[in-house]
């Protein structure tokens, strides 16, 4: 900031008028060769020099009133700024707290999916095992019983084509009365066939007669 050497430029300008007329007294003193004409001269030099230093200070001041209005701008400016930058700090700042709580959470859900899928593969697992285990166990009976079958099946072909008979069950017929008509025992009968129940005969049914021919 410019420091002015007068508070107004009225002062400035009686200064000026001041030092002028001492310097007119001093000329008409006695032993100096001024006329009046040089001190008129010389006020009216004086008087420019005053009005252009009037012009001068007053544009000065003009320039300091505009970079004081200037500096003001610029510190409301820079007020503002900090107040923007703060809240902008403010605002990344719970941005940044908020993604890592989500990061948090992903974390988790992750790790309990993972856990989760562990388990699923560990029950899937034994469910698989426990299903072969059953599956061999009805394998190896459906085996045996395919070889009981099949050893039955021999057993009858042999029988029929050896020591036996095959008769077509008719109507009103039971294991007594085909067994009363060969000759032979119900019980030969049932045996031969391999019947649970020798009433559950049906119509059209072929029984092996043991021990007869045709």
């Amino acid at each position: 900031m410019i420091a002015l050497p007068f508070s107004n430029l009225d002062q400035a300008r009686r200064a000026w008028v001041r030092a002028a007329a001492c310097v007119g007294v001093a000329l008409v003193l006695p032993g100096c060769l001024a006329t009046t004409k040089h001190v008129e001269m010389i006020e009216s030099d004086m008087t420019r020099r005053s009005a252009w230093t009037d012009e001068r200070m007053e544009g000065l001041e003009q320039e300091i009133t505009q970079t004081r209005a200037e500096n003001e701008a610029l510190r409301l400016r820079m007020d503002d700024i900090l107040q923007q930058l703060s809240a902008l700090g403010g605002e990344v700042s719970t941005r940044i707290t908020e993604l890592e709580q989500t990061d948090r959470l992903v974390e988790d859900e992750v790790r309990q999916a993972a856990q989760q899928a562990a388990v699923v593969g560990q029950e899937q697992e034994r469910d698989r095992e426990d299903l072969l285990t059953r599956l061999n166990l009805v394998l190896e009976e459906v085996v045996k019983e395919n070889a009981k079958l099949v050893d039955r099946i021999d057993a009858l072909e042999s029988s029929a084509f050896t020591f036996g008979n095959m008769h077509e069950v008719k109507p009103g017929e039971s294991i007594a009365s085909i067994a009363k008509k060969y000759g032979v025992t119900a019980a030969a009968i049932v045996e031969a066939n391999g019947l649970s129940d020798a009433n559950l005969i049906q119509v059209g049914q072929q029984l092996l007669v043991p021990g007869v021919s045709k």
